[in-house]
């Protein structure tokens, strides 16, 4: 029951940061403008606290990401010309508050790696046979293995490294294994049968490589944020051209991947979460300058075409795009909520 509620409370944490992230970014660039931001929301739904200012603050029931209103922000309804509406502003202005959003979270992702590199350490696995975290209801578990034992010999043959114990244990699935573990200065012996893991499609018996922080000086943790970010936004762009063109599979995972994929780092470990929360805010910042509408990338397209024709777009055109960019994310999460079902059904 706790495993299941720490899992929920890092999702909900991981959610409600980078989309709030994301939010503030519209926000501080739209109040530095003097566009007047009406509603700040942390969450969505039925408002569950209101603090009224100049904007009005709120927390909202489902605690998942957040959203602001700006003042005229809808081009075609009736509005008050007003020098502090969204749409009084030049379509430069505006492309500017729309660039926040993702902008806020490629700083977040830095941030994030900055903390985990000079604050936090980086994880490094260990080619050691130390058991790290155990997987609860394996048959490590079962048979009381701790985080911290090592594994001494398995069947009488001696074991120095990760690879060898993994060699030992793998082809054994269902076999009883005689293992010999070290904890401080007791020897213990467990009689331990591997589990089939369909995914490995081999035998396991529950136990994670252990690794050793290591953390760096300032300077050099700027260093390597700054590249982390750069190296991994390259990355995944080069990946994206790689599945267009079908050189590669395209493996996308939807909200229920994500959300299964934090689950599992709550277990492993802060630093792997953190590293995995980067990498969301990074793939944020990405997917939100995509050109399609209804995403922020596809606002900076409409807004140049407003540069260079002069114009915006008729209503009746505006309505199309907002229209195929609906149909677009749709299929998008339709296609990665599918992903995601068949790796966790295994179907």
């Amino acid at each position: 029951m706790m495993e299941s509620l720490k899992q929920i409370l890092y999702v909900v944490f991981a959610f409600g940061l980078v989309i709030l992230a994301h939010e503030f970014g519209h926000f501080i660039v739209a109040r530095r403008l003097k566009i007047f931001v009406e509603k700040f929301s942390f969450g969505f739904g039925p408002a569950i606290l209101k603090i009224k200012r100049k904007t009005t603050y709120l927390l909202s029931l489902i605690p998942l990401g957040g959203y602001i209103k700006m003042k005229g922000e809808n081009p075609f309804s009736e509005r008050e010309m007003t020098e502090d509406e969204f749409f009084s502003k030049t379509p430069s202005e505006r492309i500017l508050v729309v660039l926040a959003g993702p902008v806020a979270n490629f700083f977040l992702a830095f941030f994030i790696f900055f903390s985990v590199y000079w604050i936090f350490g980086v994880p490094h696995p260990q080619n050691l046979p130390i058991a790290g975290n155990i997987i609860k209801g394996t048959p490590a578990h079962k048979a009381g293995i701790l985080p911290g034992d090592r594994i001494i010999s398995i069947n009488d043959e001696e074991i120095s490294t990760w690879q060898e114990l993994v060699k030992r244990i793998q082809p054994n699935a269902g076999k009883k294994l005689k293992i010999v573990i070290k904890r401080g200065d007791e020897i213990k012996t467990l009689f331990i049968a591997p589990q089939y893991n369909p995914e490995l499609k081999a035998g396991a018996i529950g136990i994670m490589i252990s690794y050793k922080k290591q953390r760096y000086p300032f300077a050099r943790s700027l260093y390597l944020s700054a590249a982390k970010c750069v190296g991994l936004t390259f990355l995944t762009l080069r990946y994206l051209s790689l599945a267009v063109r079908k050189k590669v599979k395209a493996e996308i995972s939807g909200p229920i991947g994500i959300a299964t994929m934090i689950g599992k780092t709550a277990n492993q470990g802060f630093s792997f979460f953190l590293n995995l929360l980067g990498l969301i805010s990074l793939n944020l910042f990405l997917i939100n300058l995509f050109p399609i509408p209804l995403l922020d990338g596809g606002h900076i397209v409409i807004f140049l075409w407003e540069m260079v024709r002069k114009k915006f777009p008729s209503e009746k055109t505006y309505n199309i795009l907002q229209t195929i960019g609906l149909a677009i994310l749709l299929m998008a999460i339709i296609f990665a909520s599918r992903n995601d079902l068949l790796k966790i059904f295994r179907f």
